[in-house]
């Protein structure tokens, strides 16, 4: 089967495309211009330095360094956000940063070890409307996700706040999705978080209405650009062909075809990918 790309998780995004030997030498490329920040540097410009490294880093699997430069990123986001609550874009690179991290946690059946990280971002952005709200709101999801998976896997707690979240998590979700109409730059990536959310979470029919439901409004979103919605065409074509529904799927990869091939070079890859879902849902049909 094929990978949907997920627009959100872009961790590897121009590493995948080098070889081995030139992603190593932009790898000690960037730890040098990194050893030469200060230490008390927290510029987006030396901040984007360090995250360039910290995707680099990951990319070559050199963990021994990551787990140092993730720690000195974090600190540093920690001064500004100390310095500027309000900063919004320190709290996004905390919410990736964290994301980051959580990928490479060891799962303990005794600790639910995801927990601090989610709760780092909801305790900031507690009480904030416009972005810092919905980044508290799928840190929310995140957070329950993680919490069912561990659960799942026969992690016990007593903690009344999990258990009252995870059970109240759809009726959040209707009410943020009411307070936020007419604000698609809020809804769609709040659908989106929801509808991975549904799909971990063995509900792929709910996560196929919440993509359906984003790639409806996405046209409204002041940002809009054509290939965002080939994106949603082709993750809910994926959803729908990974359930075997291929005949359901085809037209969402057809439809995802049209606009990355006009799109032009830069969108060649994803073409082709929908180009070969396509192939195998006729197959398959």
């Amino acid at each position: 089967m094929h990978e949907v790309r997920m627009k959100e998780l872009k961790i590897l995004d121009g590493y995948e495309w080098m070889d081995p030997e030139e992603a190593d030498a932009k790898v000690e490329s960037l730890y040098q211009a990194y050893l030469n920040i200060s230490k008390d540097s927290t510029s987006d410009d030396e901040l984007r330095i360090i995250f360039d490294l910290i995707e680099g880093l990951i990319f070559v699997r050199d963990f021994a360094r990551l787990a140092d430069v993730l720690n000195d990123a974090r600190e540093r986001l920690y001064v500004r956000l100390d310095a500027n609550p309000d900063d919004e874009s320190a709290i996004d690179k905390l919410v990736d940063l964290n994301h980051a991290s959580i990928r490479f946690l060891s799962p303990s059946p005794s600790e639910f070890v995801e927990k601090p990280f989610y709760e780092e971002i909801i305790r900031r952005c507690e009480g904030k409307t416009g972005k810092p709200e919905l980044r508290k709101k799928q840190a929310e999801i995140g957070l329950v996700n993680h919490y069912l998976n561990w659960v799942a896997t026969g992690g016990q707690t007593d903690d009344a706040y999990l258990v009252e979240l995870a059970a109240n998590l759809e009726n959040e979700a209707a009410a943020y999705l009411e307070k936020t109409t007419g604000q698609p730059e809020f809804r769609i990536p709040y659908r989106r978080s929801l509808a991975h959310f549904h799909l971990q979470n063995g509900k792929p029919n709910e996560a196929v209405a919440q993509l359906k439901a984003a790639l409806e409004e996405a046209p409204t979103h002041p940002k809009f650009a054509p290939t965002d919605a080939a994106d949603f065409n082709l993750e809910i074509g994926t959803i729908l062909a990974n359930h075997n529904k291929h005949q359901a799927a085809l037209k969402y990869f057809e439809a995802a075809f049209d606009i990355y091939e006009k799109a032009g070079e830069d969108y060649e890859i994803y073409a082709l990918q929908a180009e070969a879902w396509i192939n195998e849902c006729k197959e398959l049909s």
